[in-house]
């Protein structure tokens, strides 16, 4: 496989150059320049904003708010008398409009959920979950997960932990940079820090809105990006303070083209391929597992 000139939409410097004829299979005119990834990305978060925000809706109404009830006649108006029968004979009823919509939306969640295309929580149990989760050391340096068992440093590589903050500006590496990086790196006293993989890398992002899709190693679709409103970075702050909303390198190379690697975006955390394994994104260690 080509792997100079991967396929139309999927990096960013597939999405960042002319076409001339790199990419046949969209029929685009050489002269067409592709978006930039965040133009891309800008564009899915529009069109799946509207339905994220049916989905958000939707949860509510199973949390507390009150599903319509189609049989209840409380609200029925007619516009003739009622029969002997007590009930409106023809009588034109009059209740609310689309009841079955927040239904609908509802058993929309939920099968999403079933079928494993989205992840979902109400925010206060998604932050509850977070909250739980990790566990910061004595001296403040390092955070481990305990739903993983994976040490992490607190800080990205280029910050320090001052005693109460990561103080500084995280440095951007290339790819190579950053693994050359983590070889022998000492820190907290541990020296067998290393690149996560990006199903590890993955596992940082916390979605304020309790609403994520689905996660798939490898997958260009399947990406776990967060849906609905939620804050930015798309990573629990009270663990990894003064965290950029920018990508971070794993250090899982892409399997379909040999200059690329995956990356997580903590801007809204979708994990997707690298613009190219020179680019300059910033870095954060783990320790254990594998």
């Amino acid at each position: 496989m080509n792997s100079i000139n991967p396929p139309c939409l999927i990096g960013e410097s597939a999405c960042a150059r002319p076409a001339n004829g790199a990419c046949p299979k969209c029929g685009m005119d050489p002269a067409v320049f592709f978006p930039t990834i965040e133009d891309r990305e800008a564009a899915q978060d529009a069109a799946r904003g509207r339905y994220a925000a049916a989905m958000q809706h939707a949860i509510q109404a199973q949390a507390g708010s009150q599903v319509p009830d189609i049989g209840n006649t409380e609200n029925v108006k007619t516009t003739e008398p009622l029969g002997s029968d007590g009930k409106a004979n023809g009588a034109e009823k009059k209740k609310e409009k689309y009841p079955w919509i927040k239904f609908t939306l509802l058993m929309i969640v939920l099968s999403m959920g079933w079928f494993g295309w989205t992840r979902w929580y109400l925010p206060a149990e998604a932050l509850q979950r977070a909250e739980r989760r990790y566990v910061i050391s004595t001296d403040g340096q390092t955070v481990t997960d305990k739903e993983t068992g994976l040490m992490w440093m607190r800080c990205s590589l280029g910050q320090s932990w001052d005693g109460s903050r990561c103080a500084g500006e995280a440095r951007k590496y290339t790819w190579d940079e950053a693994r050359k990086a983590a070889q022998n790196y000492r820190y907290a006293g541990y020296g067998d820090w290393r690149l996560p993989d990006i199903e590890e890398l993955s596992t940082l992002v916390y979605c304020s809105s309790g609403l994520r899709w689905k996660f798939k190693a490898g997958s260009y679709d399947v990406n776990g990006k967060c849906l609905g409103d939620y804050h930015r970075p798309t990573i629990f702050s009270s663990a990894f303070p003064n965290t950029p909303s920018s990508y971070v390198w794993s250090g899982s190379p892409n399997a379909d083209f040999s200059n690329y690697a995956w990356v997580v975006y903590f801007g809204n955390g979708d994990a997707d391929v690298s613009g190219g394994r020179g680019f300059g994104y910033r870095v954060r260690l783990v320790r254990g597992g594998q």
